[in-house]
């Protein structure tokens, strides 16, 4: 048996980085509830408006189909095809395994489209990278536009947790950021260098796979620039940001806060809150989203409790809707799976009948 089927990829560091990633999340929940009366928190989210929490969680699905209308053009761009229903349950599992394990999701979802749909993984990958590029492109222009046009109070805000904090960061672990372009640049060596004695010695197999490979993932990243429909790409991209507001904005109706301010603060919750999921941990980022919007809340003159219960009540709605509508998402991948499976030892008895007719 060839070595490189024998080796078993090591699980101490992953599991220390998970264990890690679980406690920088507990620390943040700790720091963003510390000293503070849940009962007036609880009591606070006792007053919630359901009618309004309900029209976040209809907005929320309707930009999730969105997001798989999206992707799918993205994939017809690459001259494959994908019905909506399975685009959407891929991307719904993705987001289910984001909650456990952060960025696994990218994985979790080409995988499970590959399987419903036969489409390569890594073409798939491409697209997925395309979507995220155009993202973070969009994020970035929004959090930049709000920031140029914002108060003092905002900016102010945004320079004393976000910016000065990455700066102090980076000017106190500038050894440790060394060290990881380090290795980086050396994994990077050892690659290149791996892979040119494999193609000096005329590996045909591993040149063939190397080179398939290499060229489903390209063809997935030239996917944003072959799509025909770019209005409709850029109108859905629209849309996802427009609807991904709504929640923030009903959350503050649910809690009957904001007032004359409701769309500014529902604003700035989007963007800063949108800016917190970025964050990799568990739990959508439990922990930093709670203590960054609190955080800026307060500038508004919220008490504590007050600015903690619409964090909880925003985050812990978009949490519990991508739980259970992933757990569903699972259960329609169970059925589409057995039926695919059906309808092809349906194809391959038909096929068997022609070819051995009953005399």
């Amino acid at each position: 048996m060839p070595i490189l089927h024998t080796m078993k990829r090591p699980f101490i560091p992953k599991t220390v980085q998970y264990i890690l990633l679980v406690f920088a999340a507990a620390l943040l929940c700790w720091l963003a509830f510390r000293g503070q009366d849940f009962s007036k928190i609880g009591e606070e989210l006792s007053k919630s408006n359901w009618t309004w929490i309900w029209i976040a969680v209809l907005l929320s699905l309707i930009g999730h189909i969105i997001r798989a209308m999206r992707w799918q053009l993205l994939i017809q761009a690459n001259g494959k095809k994908s019905s909506l229903i399975s685009t959407l349950v891929a991307l719904m599992l993705g987001y289910l395994s984001n909650l456990g394990i952060p960025r696994l999701g990218e994985f979790t979802r080409c995988g499970s489209l590959n399987r419903l749909t036969g489409i390569s993984v890594l073409g798939l990958g491409g697209t997925v990278v395309a979507e995220r590029a155009v993202d973070i492109l969009s994020l970035l222009l929004i959090v930049l536009a709000t920031i140029l046009f914002a108060g003092n109070q905002i900016k102010d805000f945004a320079q004393v947790n976000i910016f000065v904090p990455f700066q102090g960061f980076l000017s106190e672990h500038q050894m440790l950021l060394y060290v990881f372009l380090g290795i980086g640049f050396a994994g990077f060596v050892v690659l290149v260098l791996v892979l040119r004695y494999f193609l000096k010695n005329n590996h045909a197999i591993l040149q063939s796979k190397l080179f398939q490979w290499l060229g489903s993932l390209w063809e997935g990243l030239l996917s944003a620039l072959r799509i025909k429909q770019k209005g409709l790409f850029l109108f859905y991209t629209l849309l996802i940001w427009v609807l991904y507001f709504s929640g923030p904005l009903c959350a503050l109706l649910a809690l009957d806060m904001g007032g004359d301010q409701l769309l500014e603060i529902s604003l700035y919750v989007f963007v800063f809150g949108s800016l917190a999921r970025t964050i990799p941990l568990p739990g959508g980022s439990a922990g930093a989203y709670h203590l960054i919007i609190s955080r800026l809340l307060l500038i508004y003159g919220f008490a504590e409790y007050q600015a903690l219960g619409l964090a909880t009540l925003n985050h812990l709605t978009q949490t519990l809707f991508q739980l259970v509508f992933g757990i569903v998402a699972a259960i329609v991948f169970v059925f589409l799976l057995r039926k695919a499976k059906w309808l092809n030892d349906a194809k391959k008895e038909d096929s068997s009948m022609q070819d051995h007719p009953i005399a």
